[in-house]
């Protein structure tokens, strides 16, 4: 099957939920970062006012593009460790 031109570097971005919220899971500690080192959200108003704000929940995270041109086939593989700064058991 040939490659589709319009999908040649996918990637997958992780989201960690409270299944019984359906929300992003809060951080236990707001003002440690989660995932990454600086940890922040942009918001707009209605007036097109950027504000920035710390974020209290595990932010999404992404894998790097995977170059389906490198193997010539359409299957993907990712070999990606990803940290979280949250015990094992709040995340479980």
């Amino acid at each position: 099957m040939p490659l589709d031109q319009d999908l040649v570097h996918p990637f997958v971005r992780i989201h960690i939920v409270n299944m019984e919220t359906g929300k992003y899971l809060a951080k236990t500690n707001s003002e440690r970062p989660g995932v990454a080192n600086k940890e922040s959200i942009s918001l707009i108003d209605s007036d097109g006012n950027v504000t920035g704000e710390n974020v209290d929940f595990l932010m999404p995270m992404s894998t790097k593009f995977f170059d389906m041109r490198i193997t010539g086939m359409n299957n993907c593989s990712w070999n990606e460790e990803f940290i979280v700064n949250e015990m094992a058991a709040y995340i479980c």
